[in-house]
């Protein structure tokens, strides 16, 4: 697990992950299949866009090695090759401490990806690129691993070496084979005359393999050429030589070329065995092995589930280990949760409950309701102690809305439910904002924020009939000068060839140590698994019986709702009172003098008429007076 999570973070930063690994015990190599599991590919098709996994996905691979020690750098010349921007994705003499001498990564093979989008398309396919670290010639049996393995072969040599009985060993071996080769030629020390006689030599010797071979020159007479020439040469060369469909994967290549892997220790082989004695025990039709195994989630869920919320969806998924969705869109729908053991050593609570929750006002959702956004608002920021509140930019209208009616929600919920704790934390991440002096600049905007909500909420107490409670902060705890952090962009340039950037990762890190902190330090007591479930159900329950507050957008829908209510109510009063006073008044003294029961009878019907040309008379006026109350609250 651990191999699969550095491989992971290694790809998503876009440096290079082991792939080949010399195992001194065996004496023989070892290629890495198990942590390349855990890497997502992603990229476009002609008819939309495709994720598979590294070792399954179809792909080009693009070996490179050395033959000598040549003075043009093959890593530096592979980074340019991968992408325009400035990134080393492999570690060369250029790179800090890149000048040590080796230890362990000599005979060690990197792996990489170029993955082609719709702004960048250097090379036609998705291509795996394998870097050998050291001489190919004293590492022969990684040598053949990556000649096994690749479509195309470059090869770094010195011009002098090209008529070597090894080197031309070397290539006969992999041309034979039919693969592609690039030879580039560094003739740092070479003339150009000498540099033209053993270039027609050399391509004597290889003549019958002329179409699976090119030629380039890196250096000549002392200099080495233009970066952007040699790369946009060496694009060229590979493009040229890449097939126009690919069909096989990493794996299917790993398996023809007979490569020891990891996934072939004992280990692997018994877990592997395991897990399909599971899938095995499992029938096709599993409605039944859960219903005797698992029975919450059978019949038992699903009609407590329906008994609690009619519209409620739920999805199971792995807690242990669990890993959130991450992708555009909503990839994220209803709640997740994950038990995340805390390793603090001054900590006085053994774990948190992490909860992750689709985003609120989705484009897809425009035209629904506000109760669902503002349901699942109200029930996560009362049932953790801290929200972190993810935006997107420096806009807050959205989410200011949102907290509004979770504020009123709080307030009308702690009225049905002593229980329940209003004192919750908020913190408001802005993401994509470079700007370093981002939280100078929006103070006034952060302030006039606080000010906003500070006034909705004092509205909405006065509405309850709470006294007690005067700004925001008595119900959330926010404070908008510690709890507001700006992050810059996640990556540097456009994916999917763009690597992470360190700055948003030391923001990440710096909002958890502020979160843990605070949880650390703000509480001598805390909730246990019974607690917490405790929780839960109260806030679910107090949502359940007070939903009529969440179909407003925001506090000012609530009140214009509220005060057109009263209103109505008003006019309506006056209507029946009108009508009460008329039969207390006009219809009584009709009836009273009427001498007998034919008269009676006679009186009964215009009494009738004539209440009802009054009451007539009563409405358009009452209709008046409403849409003058509505226009002057326009």
């Amino acid at each position: 697990m651990l191999k699969q999570i550095l491989a992971n973070k290694l790809f998503m930063c876009k440096l290079a992950i082991p792939f080949i690994l010399p195992n001194f015990e065996k004496d023989q190599i070892e290629l890495c299949l198990w942590p390349l599991r855990s890497i997502i590919l992603e990229s476009k098709i002609q008819n939309g866009s495709f994720q598979d996994m590294s070792v399954e996905c179809p792909c080009e691979i693009v070996s490179f090695v050395r033959i000598g020690r040549p003075s043009v750098s093959k890593s530096k010349l592979l980074n340019e090759i991968l992408t325009d921007q400035y990134h080393n994705t492999f570690s060369n003499k250029d790179c800090p401490l890149g000048t040590l001498k080796r230890v362990i990564s000599d005979g060690m093979v990197e792996a990489a990806w170029y993955i082609p989008s719709s702004k960048s398309s250097l090379l036609k396919n998705m291509t795996m690129f394998l870097n050998l670290r050291g001489d190919g010639i004293t590492h022969t049996k990684q040598l053949s691993g990556v000649s096994q393995i690749a479509d195309i072969v470059v090869v770094v040599v010195i011009i002098n070496d090209l008529e070597s009985k090894v080197f031309t060993d070397f290539l006969y071996n992999i041309l034979e084979s039919s693969k592609s080769v690039v030879v580039a030629i560094d003739a740092f020390q070479n003339n150009k005359t000498d540099v033209k006689q053993k270039l027609e030599r050399f391509t004597k010797v290889i003549e019958r393999y002329q179409q699976n071979i090119n030629i380039s020159i890196l250096s000549v007479e002392g200099q080495v050429r233009s970066t952007s020439i040699i790369k946009s040469e060496m694009r060229e060369a590979i493009s040229g030589m890449m097939k126009a469909n690919v069909e096989e994967s990493l794996y299917k290549r790993v398996y023809k070329s007979k490569i020891t892997t990891d996934e072939e220790d004992i280990v692997f082989r018994n877990a592997k065995q395991k897990a399909f004695a599971v899938l095995n025990g499992i029938p096709k039709d599993c409605v039944n092995l859960k219903e005797a195994v698992l029975p919450l989630q059978g019949e038992t869920w699903a009609s407590w589930s329906q008994k609690l919320k009619k519209s409620i969806k739920l999805r199971v998924t792995k807690i242990c280990k669990k890993k959130f969705a991450v992708s555009a869109g909503r990839c994220t729908r209803g709640v997740f949760i994950q038990l995340v053991p805390v390793n603090m050593e001054n900590s006085k609570f053994d774990y948190v409950l992490v909860i992750d929750t689709e985003g609120l006002r989705a484009p897809e959702l425009a035209y629904q309701k506000h109760s669902h956004d503002n349901e699942l608002a109200t029930f996560v920021i009362g049932l953790g102690d801290i929200t972190v509140v993810n935006i997107k930019g420096e806009n807050t209208a959205e989410m200011k809305d949102v907290l509004q009616i979770a504020v009123h929600a709080f307030l009308r919920l702690k009225l049905t439910s002593e229980k329940l704790n209003l004192k919750q934390t908020c913190i408001f991440v802005h993401q994509n904002v470079p700007a370093s002096d981002a939280n100078d600049k929006m103070m006034q905007g952060r302030q006039k924020f606080v000010e906003v909500l500070d006034e909705m909420t004092k509205e909405a107490a006065e509405q309850e009939n709470i006294a007690d409670i005067q700004s925001f902060n008595q119900v959330i705890d926010f404070d908008s000068e510690k709890n507001v952090w700006y992050f810059s962009d996640l990556w540097h340039g456009d994916p999917p060839m763009a690597p992470a950037n360190p700055g948003y990762s030391e923001s990440v890190n710096n909002v958890k140590e502020a979160i843990m902190g605070r949880l650390t330090l703000g509480r001598n007591t805390y909730l246990t698994i019974t607690d917490t479930t405790y929780r839960i159900e109260d806030l679910w329950n107090g949502i359940l019986k007070d939903d009529f507050v969440f179909s407003f957008r925001n506090s000012l829908e609530l009140k214009a709702y509220n005060n057109m209510d009263q209103q109505c109510q008003l006019i309506t009063w006056k209507l029946e009172k009108y009508v009460l006073e008329y039969i207390k008044t006009d219809a009584k003294s009709k009836l009273v003098s009427c001498e007998n029961e034919d008269a009676l009878e006679n009186a009964v019907p215009t009494i009738m008429l004539q209440l009802c040309k009054e009451v007539d008379k009563q409405v358009i006026d009452l209709n008046h007076e409403l849409n003058s109350f509505v226009e002057k609250a326009l």
